[in-house]
């Protein structure tokens, strides 16, 4: 509801802070977002969306570089993610692709799971900011494949993910990739039409 709430204020004529409805939605919907990044020339993980199982062919797994991770494609709070939303072949990718589509009932989002670091930046101010990136501690997990922000990280006391992913902040970056970081999502930023302060994951 958080575009609708934006637009409902502009339209009554409120002054609020943050980002307007359209930039809103572009942050909400996790579809439209990728697709007005690329469009604008930053990169993307290949992947494509998904409204029903039955489109998950042998040749549009084909087409997919496995492993992937699918997501609902209009969620917050990382709802739907967790490690069996990592998939490694085509009955994987259709299984999880109709428990999404089912469970959350929207189209489902298929990427390529890129195993690495996760930082999250936080923007402030006009012009923005870049305030100390922080950083998920996955040093509990060895599997590169457990290695993601999960609801059960950010929502459930009894998970062992929620003690277990402490975040770290300021994250330990040398200066360069703080830099590049910043210079990166500054342009998100603007191609996004954000205002007054957000938080980018990357």
């Amino acid at each position: 509801e958080e575009a609708r709430i934006a637009w409902a204020l502009e339209a009554m004529g409120y002054r609020f802070t943050g980002s307007d409805g359209e930039a809103t939605v572009l942050s909400v919907h996790k579809a439209r977002g990728r697709a007005r990044l690329a469009a604008a020339g930053v990169s993307v993980p290949p992947g494509r969306l998904f409204r029903h199982p039955d489109e998950v062919t042998a040749q549009a797994a084909a087409e997919l570089p496995f492993p992937l991770i699918v997501k609902p494609t209009a969620e917050h709070g990382s709802l739907g993610i967790g490690p069996q939303a990592v998939v490694a072949d085509e009955v994987e990718l259709r299984e999880r692709v109709r428990y999404v589509t089912e469970r959350y009932r929207q189209a489902a989002l298929v990427e390529a799971f890129i195993p690495g670091r996760e930082l999250a930046i936080a923007l402030w101010g006009d012009p923005p900011q870049m305030l100390p990136p922080a950083e998920a501690d996955f040093s509990a997990f060895p599997d590169p494949y457990t290695r993601i922000v999960s609801f059960a990280a950010k929502w459930q006391p009894e998970a062992f993910e929620y003690w277990n992913m402490p975040s770290l902040c300021p994250a330990p970056i040398d200066a360069s990739l703080a830099l590049r970081l910043e210079e990166i999502w500054r342009r998100v930023w603007q191609i996004v039409g954000c205002r007054g302060y957000a938080r980018l994951d990357t």
